[in-house]
């Protein structure tokens, strides 16, 4: 799924429901379908939006209810309730999702994220995308993480550092 193409997402999404089928109560599946739906609506792989976005809610809600110690699912719930404009439930999961591993990048990249398409509320966002890098340099989404980084900048007016990362980043690509 985390190639983002299209047939990968939808791939990993068939495969997470297989998954569900064989065993209904397997929480990280639904956790996986949420992402994947979450994938599909922000890179607008779909027409349906909305139902997407209910669908990785709904999905992630489950997978919680299921297992209340999965740092997977509380990943899940937070993007699903930041694309639902949830920001203090997405807040509250991803908080959460740290709180049972503080080595988990994927949750401070999420909250970075979130605060940086926040107006008004960007500031912490270079810090949680600096921890997630911080924790995470090899991740292969590395990528995803200095973009982020790139948006801080420019947010909270460091425009020119902003440019410079960017260069940096295509340079290297």
């Amino acid at each position: 799924m985390y190639q983002f193409s299209k047939d990968h997402v939808l791939k990993a999404i068939e495969l997470f429901e297989n998954a569900i089928r064989l065993d209904s109560e397997f929480g990280p599946a639904y956790a996986g379908v949420s992402v994947g739906k979450f994938v599909q609506s922000v890179a607008g792989y779909t027409e349906s939006i909305d139902e997407m976005i209910q669908a990785a809610l709904l999905n992630s809600e489950k997978a919680v209810g299921l297992d209340d110690q999965d740092l997977f699912a509380y990943y899940a719930l937070g993007r699903a309730a930041a694309i639902s404009k949830k920001p203090s439930k997405a807040m509250w999961a991803l908080q959460k999702a740290i709180e049972l591993n503080p080595s988990y990048a994927l949750a401070y990249h999420a909250l970075a994220q979130m605060h940086v398409m926040t107006p008004g509320n960007e500031e912490p966002s270079m810090g949680y995308i600096n921890e997630a890098i911080r924790l995470s340099p090899n991740d292969p989404l590395v990528w995803a993480f200095e973009s982020i980084k790139s948006m801080s900048f420019f947010c909270t007016k460091r425009i020119g550092r902003s440019f410079s990362l960017g260069r940096e980043e295509h340079t290297a690509s």
